[in-house]
């Protein structure tokens, strides 16, 4: 069984509480599309929703892909209300989907919570990183892409982030770390409308992008994600069912290994939503161990610091019970 405190540290920089004041940010990475000073994401000027039937065609499709995440797979889904005590223990509220993907169907924890969709934050960077790799602005994972200008990233007028950040860095870094500058700055030259495309065409969250800068959509605004919605797409990403090349899924497949050890991989992503109150907590991913894959996505309210470490650990508990037959 992989042992959450082995894992803490891959979401660690998501939870510095100073991001939440943040003003302007300036990114560290000499690269001329990462190099300029982007606005804060708490300045940004929000554009209104056009019209509530944008929302109920939204929250209508949102249903649709949830279904269809539980569907997919063959299997009966398991409402698992038991299971909440993992978040009552940690003192916070959340909810859990896991799917088997070989038939072995799917468990549900706070179905209703499952269903709401949330902004993705960084667990948004599995597709960006999928569409960066495609595109050919990431060639090599493991090759320092992303030149350290000598100045550290700044949040709210002090450096933030890991210190491993402060130098040049992959993409397998920067995903592990998650270095926000390298992923703004291919949002940049990826461009809102290539997003769309990819985004609309996969199905992945309700398609709102232009409540917040092209650079900052998937960490404030509109554009939210289920948790039925996390499963569908990391279940098409293990297929190897999304639209990108088989050399693009197998690398960020790559970057995406948490653990690995005693012939199980646990590959994933966490995400930290600080435009909400409470703040939301992601994790996301899968677990391959004897030829089955478990895919899970979490989400939970994050009020005190150890919330962010509960993200790892309560996954980590139900994947354990449910392993040991309970």
């Amino acid at each position: 069984m992989i042992r959450a405190g082995a894992l803490l540290k891959q979401g660690a920089p998501e939870t510095n509480a100073s991001i939440l004041k943040d003003d302007r940010r300036t990114s560290p990475y000499a690269d001329g599309a990462i190099q300029e000073e982007v606005r804060g994401m708490s300045g940004c000027r929000v554009r209104v929703m056009r019209g509530s039937m944008a929302l109920v065609a939204a929250f209508a499709f949102a249903a649709t892909v949830a279904g269809n995440a539980l569907a997919r797979g063959g299997g009966a889904t398991v409402e698992r209300p038991d299971l909440v005590r993992f978040f009552d223990a940690a003192g916070t509220q959340g909810a859990i989907v896991l799917h088997r993907l070989n038939g072995g169907g799917s468990t549900v924890a706070n179905r209703a919570r499952a269903a709401t969709a949330y902004t993705p934050a960084s667990t948004f960077k599995i597709l960006n990183s999928l569409i960066a790799i495609e595109a050919g602005l990431v060639a090599d994972i493991d090759a320092a892409t992303f030149r350290y200008s000598g100045t550290p990233f700044m949040v709210d007028g002090k450096p933030f982030g890991f210190p491993e950040c402060n130098a040049d860095v992959s993409l397998r870094t920067a995903f592990r770390l998650s270095c926000i500058a390298v992923y703004q700055g291919l949002a940049r030259r990826i461009g809102l409308d290539r997003y769309r495309e990819i985004i609309n065409r996969i199905g992945y969250g309700n398609g709102v992008l232009d409540q917040a800068p092209p650079d900052a959509f998937w960490l404030e605004g509109g554009y939210k994600v289920t948790a039925f919605q996390q499963i569908e797409f990391l279940q098409r990403l293990v297929r190897a069912e999304l639209p990108f090349a088989k050399a693009t899924i197998d690398k960020t497949k790559s970057i995406m290994v948490m653990d690995d050890k005693e012939g199980r991989v646990m590959r994933g992503k966490t995400g930290y939503l600080y435009s909400t109150q409470p703040v939301i907590g992601w994790f996301v991913g899968w677990v391959e161990q004897a030829g089955d894959v478990t895919i899970f996505a979490l989400n939970l309210d994050i009020t005190k610091p150890e919330h962010a470490a509960a993200r790892i650990s309560i996954v980590d508990q139900i994947l354990h019970e449910i392993d040991d037959g309970r």
